[in-house]
């Protein structure tokens, strides 16, 4: 059975705020929040740091794994799969760029 919300509103704070911050309880905060929210990055580079960070790059290694057609090398330098790992750490060509 579901326990009745026990609701410490703050002065100031509206109604919305509170049954939120109730309902997600005391969640860890993640270590690169600051890296995603607070940057001068437009759009489409947060969104796609974002990706990077969930892992859900379109890489060739995911395209595989959903049986589609991919070349698994890496387009960059040909030598190593290619995964969101590879891309960012190993790859010779990445790590220049």
């Amino acid at each position: 059975m579901l326990e009745p919300l026990q609701l410490n509103k703050k002065v100031g704070q509206s109604m919305t705020k509170t049954i939120y911050l109730q309902l997600i309880g005391d969640l860890e905060m993640v270590k690169w929040k600051g890296l995603l929210l607070q940057n001068q990055a437009g759009p489409k580079a947060m969104f796609g740091l974002w990706l990077c960070l969930h892992g859900r790059m379109m890489t060739a290694n995911r395209l595989i794994k959903w049986g589609l057609p991919a070349n698994p090398k890496c387009v960059l330098c040909i030598n190593c799969d290619e995964d969101r790992d590879h891309l960012f750490a190993m790859c010779p060509y990445g790590i220049q760029v």
